[in-house]
C-alpha cells in the first residue's frame, strides 16, 4: 500500500482521513502487521487507483459466502497447502 499511496503522492494521514481511519492503522497495514479489511482494500484501491487485489496479503484467501459479505481470512501456508490436497 505504502508505494502506491507515494505514488498518488499521499501522506499516511490524507489516506487515513480518506478512509475513516487512524493514521497508525494505515501505517499497520503498509508494515504487514494486520491484514488488510475486504472494504478498506475496496476503498483504498478506488482512491490509489489499482486493483484491490494488490492490496491482498499473500497468505489470505478471498471467500465469497452466499448470503455474507465478502472477507479476509488470514491463513497459515501449511493450510494452504492442505486445502490444495
Amino acid at each position: 500500500m505504502r508505494y502506491y499511496r507515494q505514488l498518488r503522492e499521499l501522506t499516511t494521514r490524507q489516506l487515513a482521513e480518506k478512509l475513516n481511519i487512524v493514521p497508525a492503522t494505515v501505517l499497520a497495514y503498509e508494515q504487514g502487521r494486520f491484514p488488510i479489511p475486504y472494504e478498506i482494500s475496496i476503498a483504498a484501491a478506488e482512491m490509489l487507483h489499482i486493483s484491490e487485489e494488490l492490496l491482498f496479503d499473500d497468505f489470505c484467501v478471498f471467500m465469497i459466502i452466499p448470503g455474507l459479505r465478502p472477507t479476509l481470512v488470514a491463513v497459515q501456508p501449511s493450510q494452504i497447502a492442505l486445502q490444495l490436497i
